[in-house]
């Protein structure tokens, strides 16, 4: 951060009376500016003893396979941004109700917390509105191990749920 999102004057690192951390602070008006991770949500959806994958259409990871998700969005639950991404990049609908935290991690490095939702749907579903964010979805057995094309911490965050 270079500059002040409230007055456009240079910024720079002080440590805050009562505040452990460094911040970034207004040279000029004295504003504190935080830096807080971004929340990012995951849908883990079982259909009977599969796990739906999309193939990834856009950077990063162009090509890899990752469970839908994506960035949690401003007055949006972690619930409702699961089944909102779930719908954004397969057209499947589930309800938030049915949207069960079964994982938090962090990625340190990148300032990111991960948030892992799993639902159950009855039966196969139709992949209807799949956008250039996912070009492709499949449903992968639970046995299956060879997922060495998975997308960054999707793997790790499988391999806790994996059965058999």
């Amino acid at each position: 951060m270079n500059y002040c999102s409230a007055c456009g004057a240079a910024v720079s690192l002080q440590r805050i009376s009562g505040d452990e951390r460094e911040r970034y602070v207004c040279d000029d008006c004295g504003k504190t500016h935080y830096q807080n991770p971004l929340v990012l949500v995951a849908s883990y959806v079982c259909v009977g003893t599969q796990i739906l994958w999309i193939r990834r259409g856009i950077a990063p990871a162009v090509g890899k396979w990752a469970m839908p998700g994506g960035f949690m969005e401003n007055n949006e639950t972690p619930e409702a941004a699961a089944s909102r991404e779930l719908m954004e990049e397969t057209g499947i609908q589930v309800s938030v109700d049915d949207m069960t935290l079964v994982s938090v991690s962090s990625i340190l490095n990148m300032a990111q917390t991960h948030l892992v939702f799993r639902c159950h749907l009855d039966q196969t579903p139709e992949f209807w509105r799949l956008k250039k964010r996912s070009n492709a979805a499949g449903l992968v057995s639970t046995t299956f191990r060879g997922m060495s094309s998975l997308f960054l911490g999707s793997s790790r965050s499988c391999d806790k749920f994996m059965v058999g």
